[in-house]
């Protein structure tokens, strides 16, 4: 996936402008940037969610999970994963998916019963078993505990290495960026800088993009 020169606007006021790179194949890709940023509005842009100005090429399939995700009615984790499923192009073993989230006890349990946390576990499940060439997870950590959190970022790295998945992730966390990410982009009002972990997280270069003291 490439994209050249995004403009995205909100409420008529400019969320970026001028962004150009490339999200390489079979690569974690990590995406840092303070609140107001637009990293959530750029990985919309990315999936064609949202109309921006410029141009993206992309051949490849893609899904993109928000922040937040709910349903509405009485529906079950086994039918959200049985849809999923469904549009799958490709075999996908929810086995593995299972065994790294804990979802085998939930599998009866209405959506909605659910407490925040299995809530995301069930959700980033959805989005993982689809198989899509670019899984996009916006904040995904948000709601998991300790366990879980280190249990989804090796999911991530296994699935890249054996089912050849690219992600792009936004995280608010350098350090874990540091040790799971293969490539690092981080946005802020001057544009998009894309790089490795060790060029672009040093302790002086996390301090100076975060504004910490």
């Amino acid at each position: 996936m490439k994209f050249k020169n995004l403009q995205a606007d909100y409420h008529g006021n400019i969320v970026f402008s001028g962004l150009t790179g490339q999200l390489e194949k079979q690569k974690l890709t990590m995406l840092l940037g303070q609140n107001g940023a637009g990293k959530s509005t750029l990985m919309q842009a990315l999936c064609g969610l949202k109309e921006v100005q410029g141009k993206i090429i992309s051949a490849e399939g893609t899904i993109y999970l928000p922040q937040k995700n709910q349903v509405f009615d009485y529906l079950k984790v086994k039918d959200l994963l049985k849809m999923a499923l469904s549009k799958s192009k490709r075999g996908t073993d929810i086995s593995l998916v299972d065994h790294y989230l804990d979802l085998e006890k939930l599998m009866e349990h209405e959506i909605l019963s659910l407490s925040d946390g299995q809530q995301q576990r069930v959700w980033l499940a959805y989005a993982l078993i689809q198989n899509k060439d670019i899984t996009m997870l916006d904040e995904p950590l948000t709601s998991l505990d300790l366990k879980f959190q280190q249990r989804l970022l090796k999911l991530l790295v296994k699935l890249k290495q054996e089912a050849h998945q690219s992600f792009l992730i936004s995280i608010h966390d350098p350090l874990i960026a540091r040790k799971f990410g293969d490539v690092i982009w981080l946005l802020d009002k001057h544009g998009l800088k894309s790089g490795a972990p060790t060029d672009l997280l040093t302790d002086n270069k996390i301090n100076e993009f975060f504004e910490l003291e």
